[in-house]
């Protein structure tokens, strides 16, 4: 690639972050979209892994550039929508990202777009993950989508998930934050009129 190219997009990067790190959003998105200019027009960094930057650690550059231009638009401007589009290619950067999978789903959460918000975790899930912030997130779409039995199946699997036995205390190790999320959203769950039936937790 032409040097020239490469060092502008540096530059317009370091103005972005700096920019979105002191709120300043609409500097911040200008930036963002010159270094989008250079990566869809010019072609730079295209299947290529990029270390040799200060600000990515090896991982795909183009995917931290819309990722940032994702939250400028999301935090700084509440357009939900265009953030969307940015996280998606973010994604499409990274299939099976975790964090970006998860930038993405919650933007999506946000404007009621649950179904689209299932199909991008259970990516994760057909990944092998079965960590609580999946299980969590998909119990949540779930429900919001009306799939009340489901939602339930992937909240009582959190919880079971989430916690495990210390033999030497005799207690149950459980994180709070989700051990309580889960609860919560059974709680929810079973007050709309789902019913635990026989299963007891």
């Amino acid at each position: 690639y032409d040097q020239g190219q490469r060092r502008r997009f540096k530059e317009c990067y370091k103005a972005a972050v700096e920019s979105y790190e002191q709120s300043d959003y609409r500097a911040a998105l200008y930036a963002f979209e010159q270094c989008i200019d250079l990566i869809e027009k010019k072609g730079l960094f295209a299947g290529e892994q990029s270390s040799d930057l200060r600000y990515a650690v090896a991982t795909d550059i183009r995917s931290m550039v819309y990722s940032g231009h994702g939250d400028t638009l999301n935090y700084g401007f509440s357009d939900l929508a265009a953030a969307s589009a940015s996280y998606r290619k973010a994604l499409a950067c990274q299939p099976g990202d975790k964090m970006l999978s998860f930038q993405y789903v919650e933007a999506l959460h946000e404007q009621g777009r649950y179904r689209e918000g299932i199909a991008v975790v259970a990516v994760l899930q057909g990944l092998g993950n079965r960590d609580v912030d999946v299980l969590l997130m998909l119990a949540n779409l779930c429900w919001r989508a009306g799939e009340g039995a489901v939602a339930l199946k992937y909240a009582l699997e959190c919880i079971g998930h989430n916690q495990g036995r210390d033999y030497q205390l005799d207690i149950w190790i459980r994180d709070p934050e989700y051990y309580l999320s889960a609860h919560s959203l059974l709680g929810e769950i079973t007050e709309s009129g789902w019913e635990l039936s026989l299963i007891h937790i």
